[in-house]
Parts: C-alpha cells; sequence; structure tokens
C-alpha cells in the first residue's frame, strides 16, 4: 500500500509518498513544486494526476491553497482541490481539530479543512518529543506552535485567530515583498522610505546573503527575470527608487544585510509572544523545518537564548532510514503520510 501526504499551498504543492509493508514502512518520494494557485488552479487536477503513482493508494490532505485569490472564497477553494484529489483515491483530509475525516465529510465542512497544513508536523513531533517548540520557516510565512505534554498548545486554529496570536508570521525565505519587513531603511547619513512596490522579495536577500543558491531559487522572480547575484542586486536597488548606476555592490549588501536583520526581529517578535504567553523555559526543545529553517528560525531561536535546536528530518531517521533536507521542507506532506502509515501499519 502506497500512503501519499499532500501538503498543497497557494504557491507550492508538496508530495511525500511512503510505502507500507506489513509493519514496515519506506519513504520512497518526496518533492516540493512551485505551482502558484492563482495562475494555474484549472490545471490542478491534471497536475495531481500526473504526479501521483499509479498503484493503489491512500490519500491524506492537508492545505492552505484554498486562499488563493482566484478562487471567490475558501469554500470554493476547499471544493476544487479535494475534489480534484478524492476523483483518484480514497482521501482522508487533516481538519482543524488535528483528525483525518473523509473527503465527502470534509466538503460538508469545508472551513474546518481550511489551513489546515500548521497542524500536520507537530501532530507528528508530538509523538516523539513531548514538549517542544516547533517554528516552520516556509517560502511565505512561518508557524510557531508549543506542544506541551504531548499536546498542540497553539490558541489559533485558523489562520486570522494565529495571525492575532502572533502563531502565524507572515515573512519567509523566498516569495515576501520586501516592503512588507521594512518601512525604510538607513543608507549613508540619512534614513531612506522604501518603496511599497513589489520590486524584491526575500529570496533576492538571501540569494546575496548565500543562504540560498541559485537553483534552490524556486518561485518566479518580481520582474520576471534571472535568479543570479546580478538580478537580486538589481531587484533590491529599486526598493529605494534606484539602481545599479546610481549604487554600487556594497550599498545593495548594506542593504540586504540590513533586511535579513529586520526578517529575524519580525519573527522574533512572534516568537517572543508564544514563549511569553506559554512561558516557554529556554531549557525546551526546539525543531525547526522549512526551507528557512536553518538561515531564519535557528538564528532566530538562538538569539532569544535557546540552544537545544533539533531538526525536523533527523527526528525520523531510524524509523525511514535517512535524512534528507526534502523532508524538512515538505514537513506537513511528510508529516500526513507518517501519522496515515502509522495507522496502516497496526491494523
Amino acid at each position: 500500500m502506497l500512503i501519499i501526504g499532500l501538503d498543497i499551498g497557494g504557491a507550492y504543492t508538496k508530495i511525500a509518498t511512503i510505502k507500507v509493508q506489513g509493519k514496515k514502512m519506506e519513504a520512497l518520494d518526496i518533492s516540493s513544486e512551485y505551482f502558484p494557485f492563482w495562475k494555474f488552479s484549472n490545471q490542478f487536477p491534471q497536475l495531481i494526476r500526473e504526479r501521483l503513482p499509479e498503484e493503489e493508494k491512500l490519500i491524506g490532505v492537508t492545505m492552505t491553497a484554498e486562499l488563493a485569490d482566484c478562487f471567490s472564497s475558501k469554500e470554493e477553494g476547499v471544493e476544487h482541490i479535494l475534489n480534484s484529489v478524492r476523483s483518484i483515491a480514497k482521501t482522508l483530509v487533516l481538519n482543524t481539530s488535528a483528525k483525518f475525516i473523509n473527503a465527502e465529510k470534509a466538503l460538508e465542512s469545508p472551513l474546518e479543512v481550511a489551513a489546515s497544513n500548521w497542524i500536520a508536523a507537530p501532530l507528528l513531533i508530538s509523538k516523539y518529543v513531548p514538549n517542544a517548540l516547533f517554528i516552520d520557516v516556509g517560502s511565505t510565512t512561518t508557524d510557531i506552535i508549543p506542544i506541551i505534554d504531548g499536546n498542540l498548545s497553539a490558541l489559533g486554529r485558523n489562520d486570522l485567530e494565529r495571525l492575532v496570536y502572533g502563531e502565524l508570521i507572515y515573512t519567509g525565505a523566498f516569495r515576501t515583498n520586501l516592503a512588507t519587513i521594512v518601512q525604510s531603511i538607513p543608507f549613508g547619513d540619512n534614513i531612506v522610505p522604501v518603496s511599497s512596490e513589489y520590486f524584491s522579495i526575500t529570496a533576492d536577500v538571501h540569494l546575496l546573503l548565500d543562504h540560498i543558491r541559485g537553483k534552490e531559487y524556486s518561485c518566479d522572480t518580481p520582474d520576471g527575470r534571472g535568479k543570479t547575484k546580478e538580478d537580486a542586486l538589481r531587484r533590491i536597488s529599486r526598493l529605494i527608487c534606484a539602481d545599479m548606476d546610481m549604487l554600487d555592490e556594497a550599498d545593495v549588501m548594506c542593504i540586504a544585510n540590513h533586511i535579513y536583520k529586520k526578517q529575524i526581529e519580525q519573527i522574533q517578535k512572534g516568537l517572543l509572544s508564544v514563549i511569553k504567553r506559554q512561558d516557554i523555559s529556554r531549557n525546551t526543545p526546539v525543531v525547526l523545518a522549512g526551507t528557512g529553517a536553518h538561515f531564519l528560525g535557528e538564528v532566530a531561536i538562538k538569539q532569544l537564548g535557546y540552544s537545544d535546536i533539533r531538526y525536523f528530518e533527523n527526528l525520523f531517521e531510524k524509523c525511514i532510514g535517512f535524512s534528507d533536507a526534502k523532508i524538512s521542507i515538505s514537513a506537513p506532506a511528510f508529516s500526513i503520510a507518517f501519522l496515515l502509515a502509522i495507522e496502516e501499519m497496526v491494523k
């Protein structure tokens, strides 16, 4: 039996495939594919059919793509996603109460499964690390979830509530508009307000600072041009309505470093909100996942005095026989597949 975990996001579709034979499991494939729903939602049924293996399978789903503005409502988005998937094989959906329900029941209460992907990884982690702080820094957002005595202790359940409580931070490693991180930057002896145009994104900053490589810059660029450092320099220069005839590389590198510092502070603001409210001690293990786990999540939490740092992909090495960063980048999809594989093995 193949167990497929799907994390269907607005920008990336992530798939994890685990094979279950008796009491053993084997991770066969884990992938993350850039698929901007707001552009290609009508192509999603074809995409998912082409990407999934033909063998007998059980599909587990979690999602955030229902928020894409190609849909008039979240309900419409959930219906489109689930109808595309359940036509392929039996489908279970993780709801915001951390329960798997069948797709038909999920369609009766679509808001109970909307924006549910933040639950998957901490639900799995809680079975191995009963007290922890989970931080997932993805391409677009950062999730901060406390796990206390084996229970998910987040106060928010939907994205609106999670924004209110600081458990969802709309900043990520790739797709964040730089003008949402800073409103002004120091330049020479001046403080310069930034343009709010969509000129540059965090992937440009992290490319310049060698946090990512060009081939890891997987989303679209704001100007539709290349993904070299020269391209990133040009895009960031426009943040202050300049170009590379007016600035030199050192000027832009200073801007990039300043934005990186401010992005760390942005994440720390959410962390401190959760830490203080839940009284999470500095001895608590911190589990990191996501594209920005190392250069954003780890830096942010270590500066706050936490030192017991663990990486999501390493927690399950004994079970699947290897550790790979792809597991961390696709943590919700992997977690869905792993949780359902465990259920299949105990039948």
